[in-house]
């Protein structure tokens, strides 16, 4: 009886230390689930020792650590495959991507340990043991455009096996209806998805080319930093691994086996810092190619969502390169999951060859995930660039300004940037900023910048101290001074960055050209050496050139439709002549005046553009302008009447008129003309960057009593676009090409009544359609690049240097700070493009690899030019004087090293910018002045462009021999213009 007791008690001892293990294992599987990445270690069961025990039944505490490490095992593979099937539902749903919604990083970090694993062997054997790598048969890997090395067959053996493992994890941990219900989320009903084996193969083909590119990283990296050896890049892994499957790759050993201890391990005293600002399609491109070079990367954005829904037509080579780029990066992986329709078109040599049309903000996401997966670039989001400037070299000026740049640089040298008195003559050195207001989404503070001057702004910048500025009360004015009578609690807070290059990718609005003040002027001058007859000229210089009179422009109606209750566009049109959808030019045969209709009905994006003859589009805009000029002077006289301060009624006209000019520019992405009389007062009113400061929004009280004097406006019915379109017209060409026509007009209208989230935002005319009339015109930038000097000192050490010149005072030589900071505009600050040709993005496409080119020159030419400083000649000299080195002679070089490289950079993409300008003008003209057709033939570098003649009464065309005959034909209606050579 005693003794049953006694073993009762022990059993229940048992039991009870059973559960406490068991809690502890539970609660310590909890803190690894919530840490930020998916490290669990990979346990082997414990050699055990049989425990004698005084009755049968009990449990030793060998036997339990036994149980406890097999339940804690258990435990850590199911959190590795909810890691990964968190992961592949994350990085498939391209439509739903965005680097903000991985919480923590969890995925980035799941695909980086893995990554790192698989290239282990390739930065061990390859980078440290063989100082003299081959490039030879690594180059005959590589991808044809991005030069992305290709995986071996070992690296992708590896792949295949982990993969094979973690999906036989998965199926053994969980059933299906538990994957689809609580990983991954499907976008199309369950019975017209993937299996869950076809994801996964997706997903591994991914990543592959994820591999891919962050190999081609070290590897570009090591040849363009000319190390001989790297020791130690990545730590050996010691510890066996028994299981092939995710937990091989997100081992605690591999956590410290990151890229920052790469770039570290390379010394990388002042590698070029590098921003871009903006992540449209051409700011995301530009960041990929300088990820390839650089070891750090940012990318600015302010916005936090992705959301424009224009469509790109993106071709392969010659025309562009788009297609190639995008699958050399793992686009074709992409195509279950997208809204993508491919075409094809045929190239000179009569292959056909792949075209996307595909919505903007899709390729946006698709990019933008590659990048997030590449250790080296970092975004910021949600924080606008406000302008660049330089400030002086002191500590309290520089202690923030290298934050972003603190993980890349050598520690040594990042120390002596901030106590710079040791070695640099401080009254001297120089470094560039950029501005940023971080929360750019705080419209207050947004409205206080751009109210202030450039003077103001520039002072702001300069003031380093100053991270925070105190908002004025919301409802106090500022006086003549700008000085704040009383101010609130309120804050906007700064934040600045010290950079080497920027990259203007802002848009047509750009700020990163406006704060350089560099201007822009309208293109009315265009060659057609785009054209089939270039070749009958054998000097290009005889190819004629046009010169428009008055200007160039070409008149288009813009209308976006709602989407029906199916959620699809409205039905097109089938052409009785071809059985087909009624093509673009057709209805230039149907309808006078009308040159043709472009249709964008996908996936429920309904945008309609219609393009017009000169003069008929000259009777409707002028229509148009009419009605909002008087509407404008409705809405300006009531402002009046507001009683407010003879300031603010200035303000508000000032916030009504830019407004004005910036939706009438920015529909669609087309610019339009900027020169009318709002006043009456018989003077024109120029819209354009330079004269017009930036938009200058009131502060909260004073929109609202715009917005309330708005909706009184739409209360009494006094809706300006009544007047402002000729809805009957409107009705008859639209109903040509749509397969259920609108009775009548006002069922027309409420096709396209404004979506709620497109109302008024209160600074500008009510509008209760989607709908607008523009004049487009083509406008280019002044410059395409701009340097600002800097003053550099070099340390004042360097002209005491001896025979005995270390390895650090050579790195010092090597690692100056440049003299320069340099910008260099992209995409729509460049140039605006017809938003109807698609040539803008293909462009973009066209112009990858020259900013990788330019980096690579600077860095290497620095590096082989400085070496010339430091040879045999000069270092068996007893002392180096001030004439073999010194600061002027170093950062003379530096300058004149950025100016030949900057100079073969402006050759090529002067030359692109050229024939995209010549492209597009060629099309505005001969279409909107001469009623003939412009055709492409996809087939070379931007296409070569056919002018043909319609035959009206067969509805086809007629190819001209000459430009002598397209000449006299044009001049039957253009009689004003100029043709020259």
């Amino acid at each position: 009886m005693t003794i049953t007791k006694r073993s009762t008690r022990k059993r229940n001892l048992s039991f009870l230390l059973l559960l406490l293990l068991l809690f502890i294992t539970f609660t310590i599987t909890l803190i690894n689930c919530s840490t930020p990445t998916a490290t669990a270690t990979t346990t082997t069961p414990t050699s055990t020792t049989t425990a004698t025990t005084t009755t049968s039944g009990s449990t030793s505490a060998s036997t339990l650590n036994v149980e406890n490490n097999k339940i804690q095992e258990e435990n850590e593979e199911i959190f590795e495959t909810i890691s990964f099937l968190e992961c592949l539902n994350f990085l498939q749903r391209t439509d739903l991507f965005h680097p903000l919604l991985d919480k923590d990083n969890k995925c980035k970090e799941l695909v980086l340990n893995f990554s790192k694993f698989i290239l282990q062997s390739f930065i061990d054997n390859t980078l440290q043991k063989d100082t003299n790598v081959d490039n030879n048969s690594l180059q005959q890997n590589r991808s044809e455009i991005l030069q992305l090395i290709s995986l071996t067959s070992e690296e992708l053996e590896k792949i295949h096996k982990i993969f094979n493992e973690t999906e036989n994890l998965i199926y053994k941990k969980f059933t299906m209806e538990e994957i689809y219900t609580k990983f991954i989320k499907p976008r199309k009903p369950e019975s017209d998805e993937e299996t869950l084996q076809e994801r996964i193969l997706r997903f591994k083909n991914f990543l592959i080319s994820i591999l891919s590119i962050h190999k081609t990283q070290y590897f570009n990296f090591y040849n363009l930093y000319h190390l001989n050896t790297l020791q130690n890049t990545l730590q050996q892994n010691t510890q066996p691994i028994e299981n092939n499957h995710l937990q091989q790759f997100t081992q605690n050993t591999l956590q410290e086996n990151n890229l920052n201890n790469f770039y570290k391990k390379l010394n990388l005293q002042n590698p070029l810092k590098f921003i871009t600002i903006g992540s449209g399609p051409i700011g995301l491109l530009t960041t990929l190619e300088s990820a390839l070079t650089l070891p750090r990367v940012l990318l600015i954005e302010k916005r936090k969502d992705l959301t424009r829904d224009v469509w790109f037509d993106l071709y392969s080579k010659p025309y562009s390169q788009a297609v190639e780029i995008l699958s050399e990066i793992g686009f074709l992986n992409e195509f279950p999951e997208i809204e993508l329709k491919v075409s094809e078109v045929y190239g000179n040599d009569g292959e056909e060859k792949p075209t996307y049309t595909i919505r903007c903000q899709l390729t946006q996401r698709f990019i933008t995930k590659v990048l997030y997966l590449l250790e080296n670039v970092k975004f910021v989001y949600g924080n606008s660039y406000v302008t660049q400037c330089v400030v002086k070299n002191t500590q309290k000026n520089t202690q923030n300004i290298f934050n972003m740049w603190s993980d890349v640089i050598n520690s040594d040298y990042n120390n002596d940037y901030k106590n710079v008195d040791k070695n640099v003559d401080n009254s001297d050195g120089e470094h560039g900023v950029i501005l940023l207001l971080k929360s750019s989404s705080n419209k207050k503070c947004q409205n206080y910048i751009d109210y202030l001057s450039q003077q103001e702004v520039l002072n702001l910048c300069q003031s380093t101290n100053q991270q925070f500025i105190t908002l004025p009360s919301q409802s106090q004015d500022y006086n003549t001074n700008h000085e704040i009578n009383h101010v609130n609690n309120n804050q906007c807070e700064f934040e600045r960055i010290a950079f080497d290059i920027l990259i203007g990718a802002d848009g047509l609005y750009s700020k990163v050209r406006s704060s350089l003040n560099i201007s822009t002027h309208d293109i009315n001058t265009f060659d057609l050496s785009q054209t089939i007859f270039r070749d009958q000229y054998k000097n290009e210089k005889l190819i004629p050139k046009i010169t428009v009179k008055p200007k160039l422009n070409q008149v288009a109606l813009i209308i976006n439709f709602k989407k029906g209750n199916d959620g699809e566009c409205p039905d097109t049109a089938i052409d009785p002549d071809t059985g087909d959808f009624i093509d673009p030019w057709k209805p230039g045969f149907l309808l006078e005046n009308v040159r043709s209709i472009f249709k964008r009905f996908y996936a429920g994006h309904c945008h309609m553009q219609i393009l017009f003859d000169y003069e008929y589009g000259e009777k409707i805009i002028t229509k148009y302008m009419n009605a909002r000029e008087k509407a404008l002077q409705k809405l300006l006289q009531k402002m009046s009447q507001n009683n407010l301060s003879q300031q603010n009624n200035e303000r508000m006209k000032s916030v009504i008129l830019d407004a004005e000019a910036r939706e009438i520019r920015s529909a669609a992405f087309a610019d339009t003309t900027r020169e009318y009389d709002l006043f009456g007062s018989g003077s024109h009113t120029n819209f354009t960057q330079n004269n017009v400061t930036s938009l200058q929004k009131v502060d909260n009280t004073l929109q609202n009593n715009l917005q309330n004097n708005l909706q009184n406006n739409l209360q009494k019915g006094d809706n300006w676009e009544d007047e402002a379109f000729e809805w009957e017209r409107i009705l008859e060409i639209v109903n040509t090409v749509l397969g259920n026509p609108y009775p009548n007009v006002e069922e027309f209208k409420e096709a396209i009544v404004q979506h709620p989230n497109l109302e008024n935002n209160g600074k500008e005319l009510s509008k209760r359609y989607d709908m607008i009339l523009l004049r487009v015109v083509l406008q280019k930038a002044n410059q395409l690049t701009h340097i600002t000097t800097l003053q550099q000192p070099l340390d004042n050490s360097m002209s005491q240097l001896n025979d005995n010149l270390s390895q650090n005072s050579k790195n010092r030589i090597y690692n100056n700070r440049r003299p320069y900071t340099l910008t260099i505009l992209k995409g729509d600050s460049v140039a605006s493009a017809h938003f109807r040709l698609g040539v803008g993005v293909n462009n973009a496409y066209l112009a990858f690899g020259e900013i990788t080119q330019l980096i690579k020159d600077i860095i290497l030419n620095e590096r082989n030019l400085l070496n010339n400083l430091l040879n045999k000649e000069n270092l068996n000299k007893e002392n180096l004087n001030d004439k073999d080195i010194n600061k002027e002679n170093i950062n003379d070089i530096k300058m004149e090293i950025l100016k030949t490289s900057l100079n073969e950079y402006e050759k090529k993409a002067n030359y692109r910018w050229t024939r995209l300008i010549n492209y597009m003008a060629t099309a505005m003209y001969f279409e909107s002045y001469c009623d003939l057709v412009v055709f492409i033939n996809p087939g070379e570098y931007f296409g070569i462009q056919t002018i043909q003649e319609k035959d009206y009464e067969n509805r086809d065309y007629f190819p001209f021999d000459s430009l002598m005959q397209v000449k006299r034909f044009c001049q039957r209606f253009d009689k004003q213009s100029v043709w020259w050579n």
